[in-house]
C-alpha cells in the first residue's frame, strides 16, 4: 500500500518505462476518495509534461429510467411485450427524466406515465409494468454493477480514435442529451479513468492489458461514511435527501462495496491509502469549530455563570474492522432513548476539525432508535468502542456559551469553542493547573485505562 506521493510517481515511470500503456484505470468504494486523488494524479502527470484527459466513469450511468425499465424485463413476466422495451424507456424517461429523485414518481409523473403507457399497453398490462418499474425504483442501487453501461465504457477505450464523453446529472439521474463531448485520443498521452467498477472483468476482460495500468484506493469505512455526507448532503451533490442519503450507505454503498467492488481490486497493480485530507472537507473561508476541554476541580468557578439547561447524554464511539488507520473520531449521541446527533472529530495534516449532522431533523422518528442506529452500523463492519455517559449543563457568562460536562469514570470538564478562547481564558485564567486538551472523552478514558493497566502491570 502507497501514499498518494510514491503514487504518483510509481505512475509515472510506469508510463515512461512502457510507451504502449496510455490508460490508468482506478477503481474505488463510493466516497473513497478517488476524484481528488485523480486530480492530484493528474496535475502530477501534467506538471511532468503528460498531456492527461481525466475521465469519471460515473458519466456512463444508464440513467435511472433505463435502468429500472430493464429491471422490469429481467423477469419474465413481460417477455410478451420485449419489442416494447426501447419505446417504454423513452416515454419513462420523457415523463421523469426533468424530476430530482425524490419525485420521480410523484402523483403527477404517475398520471402522466398511466397516459403514456397506454398508448402501446392494454390496461392489465400496463398497471403491471408500473407497478414493476415504480418498485424497482424504490429499491433502486446505483451502486451496483447493472447501474453501470460496461459495453459503452468498452467501446471508448477500445476506440482508437475519438473518446466520447457522456454528460450525467446527480440531480435527476439521468445524461443530459446532446452535451456529450468527443476528445480526440491523439491529444492526449495519458486517458485517466475513474469509478466505482473501474477494475470490474467487464472492462479488463474486453480490454488490451498492455495499454492500462491499475490502481485500486482504499480507506477505512469511517471515512468513507464522512465524504459521503459531506459531498451529498453538505455540499448538495445527489438530489437523494439526507435521509435517503444517510439510509443508503448502509443499504446500499457499503453492501455492494463488499460484494462487488472490493473483490475487484485483486486486478490492481498498485494498491493506494486514501485518508481523509483537509481540502475535501472545509471550503475555503469556512470558520473551523474545534472543542475544546478544560478539566475543573472546583465548581465555585462557575458561581457567576447562568446554568441555562441540563440533559443526560450517552456518546456511542464507532470504530471500524477494516486494517486501515483512521484520523476520525466518529459517535453517535443518544438522548432519552433517541439518536440526536452523528458527531465527527477529524484530524487531517495540519488541521482539526468538527462537524455534527443532526440525526434526529434529517431521519423520521422510526429510523431514530438506538437500536436501529445501532444496528446500521454494526451491519457494515462499525463496532461500539466505548459508550460515555455523561450529565451536560449548559451556561452563559459574558455572553459566551460553555457547558460543563460530568462525565461517567473521567471527570468534570468545561468545553467551548475555540473561537472562543481568550474569553475564556478571561473567566478562568489560574483557576486550575490542568492544561486545554483537544482529547475527545473517548480518547481521555483510553489514556486513562493505559495508566490503570500500568499501575498492574
Amino acid at each position: 500500500m502507497v501514499n498518494i506521493k510514491d503514487w504518483c510517481e510509481q505512475i509515472l515511470q510506469t508510463l515512461k518505462s512502457n510507451k504502449e500503456k496510455k490508460y490508468v484505470l482506478i477503481a474505488g468504494a463510493s466516497s473513497s476518495g478517488k476524484t481528488y486523488r485523480c486530480d492530484v494524479l493528474k496535475d502530477y502527470l501534467t506538471s511532468k509534461g503528460k498531456k492527461c484527459l481525466l475521465v469519471s466513469l460515473d458519466s456512463f450511468y444508464k440513467g435511472i429510467s433505463k435502468t429500472i425499465v430493464e429491471k422490469a424485463f429481467l423477469t419474465k413476466e413481460f417477455d410478451e411485450i420485449i419489442g416494447q422495451k426501447e419505446n417504454l424507456i423513452k416515454m419513462v424517461r420523457s415523463v421523469t427524466e426533468n424530476s430530482t429523485f425524490p419525485n420521480k414518481f410523484s402523483i403527477q409523473n404517475q398520471i402522466k406515465l398511466k397516459k403514456e403507457v397506454n398508448k402501446v399497453l392494454n390496461n392489465d398490462t400496463a398497471k403491471r409494468f408500473l407497478n414493476s418499474i415504480k418498485k424497482e425504483y424504490e429499491n433502486i442501487n446505483f451502486d451496483e454493477p447493472f447501474a453501470i453501461d460496461f459495453e459503452m465504457i468498452v467501446n471508448q477505450i477500445t476506440n482508437k480514435q475519438n473518446l466520447v464523453l457522456p454528460a450525467y446529472s446527480f440531480q435527476v439521474n439521468e445524461r443530459i442529451k446532446d452535451k456529450e463531448k468527443t476528445f480526440n485520443k491523439d491529444d492526449f498521452n495519458v486517458i485517466i479513468l475513474e469509478g466505482i467498477y473501474g477494475l470490474r472483468g467487464e472492462i479488463l476482460n474486453n480490454v488490451n492489458k498492455n495499454l492500462i495500468t491499475t490502481t485500486a484506493i482504499v480507506c477505512d469505512n469511517k471515512t468513507m461514511l464522512v465524504r459521503k455526507l459531506n459531498r451529498d448532503i453538505k455540499q448538495g451533490r445527489s438530489s437523494l435527501t439526507p435521509q435517503q442519503t444517510f439510509i443508503s450507505f448502509f443499504k446500499q454503498v457499503m453492501p455492494s462495496y463488499y460484494q462487488f467492488i472490493k473483490p475487484s481490486f485483486k486486478n490492481a497493480d498498485i494498491i493506494l491509502n486514501s485518508p481523509l485530507t483537509y481540502e475535501e472537507m472545509i471550503e475555503k473561508d469556512q470558520p473551523t469549530q474545534i472543542k475544546l476541554k478544560y478539566d475543573i476541580k472546583d465548581k465555585k468557578y462557575l458561581s457567576d455563570a447562568i446554568l441555562t439547561d441540563c440533559e443526560k447524554q450517552t456518546d456511542y464511539y464507532l470504530t471500524d474492522s477494516t486494517q486501515n488507520k483512521s484520523d476520525i473520531t466518529l459517535r453517535i449521541r443518544e438522548k432519552n432513548g433517541k439518536v440526536t446527533e452523528l458527531i465527527m472529530n477529524y484530524d487531517c495534516p495540519n488541521k482539526k476539525g468538527y462537524e455534527v449532522y443532526e440525526l434526529s431533523k434529517m431521519l423520521d422518528e422510526k429510523y431514530c432508535e438506538i437500536d436501529y442506529i445501532k444496528n446500521l452500523f454494526t451491519s457494515v463492519g462499525f463496532q461500539i468502542q466505548h459508550k460515555i455517559e455523561k450529565v451536560r449543563n449548559f451556561f452563559k457568562q459574558n455572553d459566551i456559551n460553555f457547558t460543563v460536562d460530568l462525565v461517567k469514570n473521567v471527570g468534570n470538564f468545561i468545553e467551548f469553542d475555540q473561537r472562543d478562547f481568550n474569553e475564556i481564558s478571561k473567566i478562568f485564567n489560574n483557576k486550575t493547573k490542568t492544561d486545554y486538551s483537544k482529547l475527545t472523552y473517548c480518547e481521555m478514558l483510553e489514556q486513562q485505562e493505559n495508566r490503570e493497566s500500568e499501575k498492574n502491570l
